[in-house]
């Protein structure tokens, strides 16, 4: 889904938590780097069209699932490229730098959102795990979608 903004992303969340009974909501940063582990999701080796959305290459966003080579350790798909992907945190330029080593929370306030992930239209420099960037919660793009995240028991 794109063109849809932070709240909607989150309103969704909720929505979805109402009408099954299941814990969905937006992945935290933290847990978002965990699950993409490597240089990119899927290790060293520079980005393919056959591992990911980028570059312009076919340039719209591509259906979920697409490019399951592209799969991080964890089996999450589509975490580099196709869309920017909403997160549950704040920015801060100095999150890395004034947070905990384990788990580590966003901070408590801010004015944008995390996004990450880069999309169809950045190079690979820009859907390297470790990238990050922010986002005003309001904007709707065609290059920023969302993902679940869901508590375990």
């Amino acid at each position: 889904m794109i063109y849809v903004s932070w709240k909607e992303a989150n309103d969704f969340c909720a929505w979805l938590r109402k009408k099954t009974g299941f814990a969905f909501r937006l992945p935290t940063e933290a847990e978002w780097e965990k699950a993409a582990r490597d240089r990119y999701p899927w290790g060293s080796a520079q980005p393919t069209n056959e591992l990911a959305n980028f570059d312009k290459e076919i340039m719209k966003t591509s259906v979920v699932g697409s490019y399951p080579q592209g799969a991080s350790p964890y089996g999450v798909l589509d975490m580099a490229g196709n869309v920017w992907e909403w997160l549950a945190d704040w920015y801060a330029d100095d999150y890395y730098e004034n947070s905990a080593d384990s788990d580590p929370q966003g901070p408590e306030e801010g004015t944008e959102r995390v996004v990450r992930g880069g999309a169809w239209s950045n190079g690979a420099e820009m859907i390297r795990s470790g990238n990050r960037s922010q986002e005003n919660p309001e904007s709707r793009l065609n290059i920023i979608g969302f993902r679940l995240a869901l508590n375990g028991k």
